[in-house]
């Protein structure tokens, strides 16, 4: 009986099917950004721990390399090691899609230029009559261009560049993670409904910083600080941290830096779960999951019935 099991084992060992990667998605936010620059109790935009910031929201170059790197880790893994997407960009291999926000176009543009490197030259080049006829309706005789056609020699675009494809959709549309559901609806909430990890974060809060905020923010008086206020406080801090700028009032006003860091860090993971917590069934509702399941299941069901499917092979979401 023994000897019969065993017998089974190498048989199955020897027949077992190697599993193949037939669908990806990846489906991510933006890199580091700006603060949103509102601070509560006061009417106008300003940081609270040094340099006056631009723009909230804005993608920063930091949030820019992230995402080149990130992208280039995609590109190391799905066309280098698994020679799953070709090497050269292919419209009816990739479907991308963008939500309308500053952040996360520029964001998706930087992981696309690590997934498809103009170093490496991938873009379209053009024939010898096509360079004839590449020439726009208009006079092209300005040294300026004339030195620039013969910068590109026969690719279409400078140094090989590759131009990629993707939608952009409106959020209000519903192109959430979450079912028309807003962060700020979320940061709202009454302080008795919140969980005991955060109301054991505002007292830690109010117990070590409290004072040094009433200072930096210029409030003579006890300033009661609700979780909101704390989140946005580390909302601004943390982007200070990553773009290694100047935090001057928050050390001259006896708050270690370090500490402050694993304070927000550890408040910012606590939020996440606490609005994840009220949105998870929500999430299965929405527009963006639905495409998700629509994608995935029409590569799994042509893998099933053994036909070949034009379907893209990966779904790329920046929201």
């Amino acid at each position: 009986m023994l000897l019969l099991v065993l017998l089974c084992s190498l048989l199955f060992s020897c027949f077992k099917v190697e599993d193949q990667l037939i669908f990806v998605h990846s489906h991510f936010r933006h890199g580091a950004r700006n603060p949103p620059l509102m601070i509560p109790s006061r009417q106008y935009y300003f940081d609270p721990f040094g340099e006056r910031w631009q723009h909230p929201f804005k993608l920063t170059g930091v949030g820019q390399r992230m995402h080149y790197l990130l992208g280039l880790r995609n590109r190391i893994k799905y066309v280098n090691e698994k020679q799953f997407l070709p090497e050269k960009y292919s419209f009816s291999e990739l479907k991308i899609y963008c939500s309308d926000n500053e952040r996360t176009v520029r964001s998706l543009l930087s992981h696309l230029q690590g997934l498809y490197p103009q170093s490496e030259k991938l873009g379209e080049k053009l024939t010898e009559v096509q360079l004839t006829k590449s020439n726009p309706p208009l006079n092209i005789n300005n040294s300026r261009i004339l030195e620039e056609i013969s910068y590109l020699k026969n690719y279409a675009l400078p140094e090989g560049m590759t131009l990629v494809n993707f939608t952009i959709i409106n959020e209000k549309e519903g192109f959430n993670i979450y079912e028309m559901k807003s962060c700020d609806d979320k940061l709202t909430v009454d302080i008795d409904s919140l969980t005991n990890e955060s109301i054991l974060m505002r007292e830690e809060f109010m117990e070590k910083y409290s004072e040094s905020f009433n200072k930096i923010l210029g409030l003579n008086y006890t300033f009661d600080y609700p979780i909101k206020n704390i989140s946005i406080y580390c909302e601004a801090f943390i982007p200070n941290y990553y773009e290694g700028r100047n935090v001057s009032k928050l050390i001259d006003n006896g708050i270690n830096f370090t500490e402050f860091h694993d304070f927000c860090i550890r408040h910012m993971k606590i939020d996440i779960k606490y609005k994840n917590n009220n949105t998870t069934a929500l999430i299965r509702g929405s527009k963006m999951m639905k495409m998700i399941i629509e994608n995935a299941k029409k590569k799994i069901d042509a893998d099933i019935k053994g036909s070949s499917s034009n379907d893209p092979k990966m779904l790329i979401i920046s929201g």
